[in-house]
């Protein structure tokens, strides 16, 4: 594909970003260190998270403490890249912000029906979210109940269904969330044709169908290792867009009566050949995923390195990192090895 010299600039930006993020050696060896605190004195000394420990400085360095201000780099690289984008790439930006808006959402539902309060400290970042979403984070947060919390969200999309749900009197955390997911993929997958440019569009749509693809494929997974849904939850749960897989593979898969009857299934999809490599000696079907979609991502920016797929995949792996930061805290936390096995299901 002919490079997209507009994206020249923000493309050789990110390439000097993306040379800071931390390995897979740096990340196994946070998980060396016997407490969270170690392990962030350590983690300040890459330039992204420099002074992660003297930040919380006179209080205990908690898990969640390290992980709100991993986010925080998140949403400055996020900044950065904004100023610097022209307004076909902002364009683009605005639908990724949605997918942080959701991650957001998210936590401030679990925090609202857990009784706790603003677990990651978002509120400090008001001004950064609100400046890209609809959602008043800082009136979120201070939601004393759930019905309280729904009530802030009116005037968003997310109002109706969740209203919804609480209304039946039956919705669970994971139904709640589930129904934030479906609304938000449904959006995306239909915004990137209306906001974006033809060839955008299709980039975005290489990486984010297979996304979607392989999300559907390991809750069908998960549900029957771990959570024995039946089939109506399940097909309640799933994301309603199909991009490479076909009706018939996913029936087959959610009528499958075991484990062993699902990797049959597996066999028949597009992605089999690809699932099957990266399969070989690794520990879960989620790592393996995990690494397919990688792969992907890194596959189409550097076969488009000029072009709205560097901003894309920039981000990816800047998400990824901090979920393998998380993890490798997490292994300390709950005193297990890392990447022994998923430490939750």
């Amino acid at each position: 594909m002919i490079a997209d010299f507009s994206y020249v600039g923000i493309s050789t930006k990110i390439r000097a970003m993306q040379k800071k993020l931390l390995s897979e050696e740096d990340i196994k060896s946070l998980a060396g260190y016997n407490s969270v605190r170690e392990a962030a004195v350590h983690l300040g000394e890459f330039e992204p998270y420099a002074g992660i420990a003297e930040k919380t400085e006179g209080r205990e360095l908690h898990r969640t403490n390290v992980e709100k201000l991993l986010y925080y780099s998140l949403f400055d690289d996020f900044e950065k890249l904004y100023r610097f984008a022209v307004f076909r790439q902002r364009k683009y930006m605005a639908l990724y912000f949605k997918h942080i808006e959701v991650k957001i959402l998210k936590i401030c539902l679990e925090n609202c029906m857990g009784g706790r309060r603003d677990i990651l400290g978002l509120s400090k970042y008001a001004e950064i979210l609100n400046r890209h979403s609809k959602i008043d984070i800082k009136n979120l947060v201070e939601a004393d109940n759930l019905s309280e919390f729904i009530e802030r969200l009116q005037g968003t999309e997310y109002y109706s269904i969740l209203k919804r749900i609480e209304e039946s009197g039956k919705g669970s955390l994971l139904d709640y969330q589930t129904a934030i997911d479906m609304r938000y993929f449904n959006t995306m997958w239909k915004l990137k044709d209306e906001a974006l440019t033809k060839r955008d569009a299709k980039i975005i749509a290489n990486t984010y169908g297979v996304n979607i693809d392989l999300l559907n494929i390991n809750w069908i997974y998960r549900s029957k290792k771990y959570f024995g849904l039946t089939r109506e939850e399940l097909l309640n749960i799933l994301i309603p867009v199909r991009f490479k897989l076909t009706q018939e593979n996913i029936s087959e898969m959610i009528n499958a009566p075991d484990l062993n009857a699902f990797y049959e299934a597996e066999k028949k999809i597009k992605y089999s050949d690809m699932i099957l490599k990266y399969r070989k000696n690794e520990k879960s079907l989620t790592e393996v995923y995990d690494k397919l979609i990688t792969a992907i991502y890194k596959a189409e920016s550097r076969k488009r390195p000029y072009s709205v797929a560097a901003i894309n995949t920039y981000f990816y792996l800047k998400e990824k990192e901090i979920r393998n930061i998380v993890t490798a805290l997490e292994s300390i936390h709950y005193k297990v090895p890392f990447g022994a096995k998923e430490v939750k299901p």
